[in-house]
């Protein structure tokens, strides 16, 4: 692939610390819609402008009361420390600590991304533990779609990028 092609290509436009907790809820049979790693990492424009404003880590989950696994969902919660918001009936804020009550909260400190790293790694770690206990549930690959894609209006500035199809494999190869 060009290198200048990767810019519509999903893969690409994930933030890279998030991205392997954003493969693996897929694999788990979660859907995820957006997701932020909550701070500043070389590389992090190649593709996309970004800004991580919340300054915490966070996925956005579509949440289908008759398709959701709300007790593997909760024990991945709970173990992770990560918690939950619904900000709309049918999306749940799934987010880490957020980073903003410490004295390393500004986004100019060399110790701003820890935080969120460290909940990344944890729930990075967690999400692996799952995978590995439904080693035969778990789908062969799943096809993650970007959540641009649910808001149709012309005026919406980011224009949906192209679907990502991962693999256990994938979660595996991703670097933490």
């Amino acid at each position: 692939m060009k290198e200048e092609d990767k810019k519509n290509y999903l893969e690409y436009n994930i933030d890279a610390p998030i991205k392997k907790a954003v493969v693996g809820l897929s694999l788990l049979g979660f859907e995820t819609i957006f997701s932020c790693c909550g701070f500043n990492y070389d590389g992090q424009d190649e593709y996309m402008k970004k800004d991580h404003i919340k300054n915490m880590p966070y996925i956005y989950l579509k949440y289908n009361p008759g398709n959701f696994d709300a007790k593997l969902f909760m024990q991945i919660m709970n173990e992770s420390g990560w918690k939950i918001e619904f900000v709309h009936p049918n999306t749940i804020n799934f987010f880490g600590v957020q980073n903003d009550r410490f004295p390393w909260s500004n986004p100019s400190s060399p110790h701003n991304y820890e935080l969120p790293l460290l909940n990344i790694l944890r729930l990075n770690s967690v999400i692996k533990t799952y995978l590995i206990k439904a080693v035969t549930t778990v789908e062969h690959s799943v096809v993650i779609r970007d959540g641009n894609r649910l808001y149709p209006s012309i005026y919406w500035q980011q224009k949906p990028k192209i679907e990502w199809v991962v693999s256990r494999s994938t979660f595996d190869s991703i670097p933490e």
